[in-house]
């Protein structure tokens, strides 16, 4: 490491005034400033002179599983029936990461340039539910098999023990059976009435289901009510829509997104 005013070269402590400190932008003009700092931060240290700085090098990560294809395009992990399993999705294959970092592939899903977005519906169902490529996925967590069960899903979630996507090209939402995942009914979807602009985005929330379109949102819930159990709660229009549609994530108790409006875009909000 380095302190404010000596630098350690070729195993020699040299004095150099005022090296460590904050980093900054480098200036147009090199001659105003040219300083940056890379891969160091800097912590302020109290001394017998006043205040100096010293500089750690930064964490840094280790390489953990190595599988092959890229990018990679979504990975969700959590314990099934008494084990953590953690799944991947790079490129066109839907990969296993084991707990010593092999990886095993579990089959090819369609790609469309978007993430890839994995859940489950836990011990009662043993099914992961990928939507990659708007096409939805259900892999069986007892045989390891994937297939293909629905099309039209360009995002996907889990509540109540049922799958749920969303297809943004005909701005509807539609369910599976009740912890079973291989099957969707025509019955079982609803269509946006409480605004005209289409939904874009979809993130659920336990007990909600967030659906963001161009201009506003909506926030539904499981009513209950027969054939489709879901509905948006009466009265609540959420003023924002979305930009882009897979910015939209869960931070803490809060949820984000890079907003778009009849006013504008590129605003981000937090929703509790």
């Amino acid at each position: 490491h380095a302190l404010a005013d000596a630098v350690r070269v070729g195993g020699v402590l040299v004095r150099w005034p005022g090296f460590a400190g904050p980093t900054f932008l480098r200036s147009q003009s090199q001659v105003a400033s040219p300083e940056r700092c890379v891969n160091m931060y800097s912590q302020r240290i109290r001394t017998a002179r006043g205040a100096d700085y010293v500089l750690y090098p930064t964490p840094g990560l280790t390489s953990f599983a190595t599988p092959a294809g890229s990018p990679g395009r979504g990975i969700f992990s959590q314990a099934l029936g008494g084990t953590e399993r953690c799944f991947a999705v790079i490129g066109p294959t839907l990969y296993e990461v084991m707990g010593d970092g092999s990886t095993t592939s579990r089959g090819t899903v369609a790609t469309d340039g978007n993430p890839a977005e994995m859940c489950t519906n836990g011990d009662g169902g043993d099914q992961l539910f990928i939507t990659s490529g708007d096409t939805g996925y259900i892999l069986n967590l007892n045989t390891n098999v994937l297939t293909s069960v629905v099309s039209d899903a360009t995002m996907g979630g889990f509540m109540d023990g049922y799958f749920i996507r969303l297809d943004n090209v005909s701005s509807t939402i539609g369910i599976s059976e009740s912890l079973a995942g291989g099957t969707w009914t025509a019955s079982q979807i609803a269509q946006r009435s409480t605004a005209s602009d289409p939904w874009r985005a979809m993130l659920v929330k336990y007990p909600r289901i967030w659906l963001l379109g161009e201009h506003t949102g909506d926030v539904w819930y499981n009513a209950g009510t027969a054939p489709f159990p879901l509905a948006p709660i009466q009265g609540v229009q959420i003023p924002y829509g979305i930009e882009a549609a897979f910015s939209i994530e869960v931070v803490g108790p809060a949820i984000l997104w890079l907003t778009r409006t009849q006013s504008g875009h590129g605003q981000v909000v937090e929703a509790l």
